[in-house]
């Protein structure tokens, strides 16, 4: 669910992290403000009050655990590990997973370090996100039990089919007149 800032109508959205959106939890900018909510609790910060920023962040760290198994079992056409993961906050977010991972498909180290990179830009999961990079197969099969505030809800992901295709080089060339900026949470709307 993307929800604005009641008190801002006009506020764009900055960051919404999956595990933040599940937990009610969403940054968006206001004027000169930073509006950080997590679960109706609302702290607005100055932008550039970058102290005051870590100090939420810290506080709202996700930590995750990863517990291999020696339990395997065939997804489609693939053999498959059991890996448990747990990720939960001081907000009382817990996400649960039960993931089937498989070395058959080859692309698996760089598809988890990528994860680890694409996580890594939630601030709240550095924990989790230098974690990523260590799952020892492709994710093909997922059970997730999310529960936060009383309310609980259960997910699950599954590959059906994967190919490896040639791309063309181009195909991940910037556009013409791309001008990249650098990701500053702080910096001032333009």
């Amino acid at each position: 669910m993307l929800r604005r800032h009641a008190a801002s109508p006009a506020a764009l959205l900055l960051a919404l992290p999956l595990a933040a959106v599940l937990a009610g939890a969403f940054a968006a900018r206001a004027g000169a403000d930073l509006v950080l909510t997590v679960k109706g609790h609302t702290d607005a910060f100055k932008v550039g009050d970058r102290e005051q920023f870590q100090q939420f962040v810290a506080k709202n760290q996700l930590k995750s655990s990863i517990k291999p198994s020696t339990e395997t079992r065939k997804v489609r056409n693939w053999t498959a590990h059991r890996v448990d993961v747990e990720l939960s906050n001081a907000q009382g977010l817990r996400v649960s997973t039960q993931m089937w991972l498989t070395k058959d498909l080859d692309l698996y180290a760089a598809y988890n370090k990528m994860s680890g990179v694409l996580a890594s830009l939630q601030v709240s999961s550095a924990d989790w996100s230098s974690k990523i990079g260590g799952l020892d197969g492709f994710p093909v099969y997922q059970e997730t039990t999310v529960s936060v505030g009383g309310a609980a809800f259960k997910s699950h992901e599954e590959v059906v089919q994967a190919e490896s295709k040639q791309l063309l080089d181009v195909t991940f060339d910037p556009p013409a007149g791309f001008n990249p900026v650098p990701y500053d949470p702080f910096r001032a709307p333009q």
